[in-house]
């Protein structure tokens, strides 16, 4: 296990699984994956997001409990468990994943029962009218917002011929669009876009990496987690491709440093929606950040940790302070739409027609072991990326009549 049980909690948990009178809370997520890492830390940021509402009286009265299942990153099993958490746990709301296809087969299911579910993991389809449902909210960030913030910043700051080096599997393919379609309405040169499997070793990784300098690009726009861009970054230091070109990882988390060094990281950028050092400029950030280090013996939160924390407490707050009977959400979902709210980063917002989370994004610069003061102190933010209607597609675009 990777944290101590809360004794108390754990203790009501198991007498109200006893009882009709729980509300219960399905979250899945790619435990067992090439992303279980950052996944264990989403499933300790929604515990923590459980123990705080019961903490403040749970959901009308009832006690919130949580159902962690581990989907594997597959649409299968994401299917299967969602179904058994609906039809013989009798969960009231499910929440996760981690993957942008397991959360369309996760979604569908919640849509075919009826019941709310907030996905915590980048997706470009879900918010679109195919795909998106009145009880559907998505808290994590599209691609296509990080594809803008990041290749915004990117052309800015580095020039404008890119190439692009993504996992080849939806999230990938989502990713590299959202960045191709920015780059291009901003005047930017695609210079092509590279694939790698899912899991690609050191050796695949060196393997493309004389046909991105081929190319001359100005920089070079990388899509991967977890497993993969720990593999990618050794392969970059193995090569010394950073002395080359600059480097922008779309999306990282702190415990990468577990796996490799600052001196590895060095040199490398990084964009994000969340990084523990927004503790020193956001009264949330500190709080959170602060609760999560208590709770779990010292460790931090990551971004799609906030993910999971912000989704899956503003169900809850939803369900607690709004009118709603089982089968009936109508209260929930209008509670929720054009709601501002601030649990964990600043402000965001729930874009009423597709129930999108808008937010801020980070730009980080991955520091040398002389300026780190501690483990994890592996980055310096050094912009913001302010939110506004035009990081994401309009509601026209994803198929619905109304503009907000």
């Amino acid at each position: 296990m990777w944290w101590k049980p809360n004794t108390k909690s754990s203790r009501c948990a198991i007498l109200n699984s006893m009882s009709a009178d729980t509300f219960k809370v399905g979250f899945s997520t790619g435990l067992t994956s090439p992303y279980g890492e950052v996944a264990k830390n989403q499933i300790q940021a929604a515990t923590l997001a459980v123990e705080e509402i019961n903490a403040l009286g749970g959901v009308k009265g009832k006690e919130v409990e949580i159902l962690i299942r581990d989907d594997e990153m597959s649409v299968e099993k994401a299917d299967v468990l969602a179904r058994e958490l609906i039809e013989k746990e009798g969960v009231d709301m499910l929440a996760g994943t981690f993957s942008a296809a397991s959360q369309l087969a996760t979604n569908r299911v919640a849509k075919e029962h009826g019941i709310p579910f907030v996905s915590c993991s980048q997706s470009n389809q879900i918010g679109t009218k195919e795909h998106a449902g009145p009880l559907t909210f998505h808290e994590a960030l599209t691609p296509y917002m990080t594809g803008l913030f990041a290749t915004r910043w990117g052309i800015e700051n580095f020039g404008k011929r890119w190439v692009s080096l993504v996992p080849d599997y939806q999230w990938g393919y989502e990713s590299y669009e959202s960045s191709h379609n920015a780059l291009i309405a901003m005047g930017g040169e695609d210079l092509g876009l590279i694939k790698v499997p899912l899991g690609a070793t050191v050796e695949q990784y060196v393997a493309v990496f004389d046909e991105i300098l081929a190319k001359k690009p100005d920089a070079l726009s990388v899509r991967n987690l977890g497993k993969d861009q720990e593999n990618f970054v050794h392969a970059v230091m193995r090569t010394g491709l950073k002395k080359e070109l600059p480097i922008l990882l779309g999306i990282s988390e702190t415990m990468i440093i577990n796996a490799v060094s600052l001196d590895d990281l060095v040199g490398l950028y990084w964009g994000v929606n969340f990084y523990w050092g927004l503790q020193d400029r956001i009264p949330s950030a500190k709080r959170f950040v602060e609760s999560f280090r208590k709770r779990f013996d010292g460790a931090l939160p990551t971004g799609y940790g906030g993910f999971a924390y912000a989704g899956v407490k503003e169900l809850l707050l939803a369900f607690a302070g709004s009118d709603w009977k089982k089968g009936s959400y109508d209260g929930v979902r209008d509670f929720l739409e054009g709601r501002h709210y601030d649990h964990y980063k600043g402000q965001e917002w729930w874009r009423p027609c597709d129930h999108q989370a808008f937010q801020d994004f980070y730009i980080l610069r991955f520091k040398g072991p002389e300026e780190s003061t501690e483990k994890y102190d592996i980055a310096e933010i050094i912009d913001t990326v302010r939110w506004d209607l035009s990081i994401e597609r309009t509601c026209e675009e994803l198929g619905f009549s109304r503009t907000t």
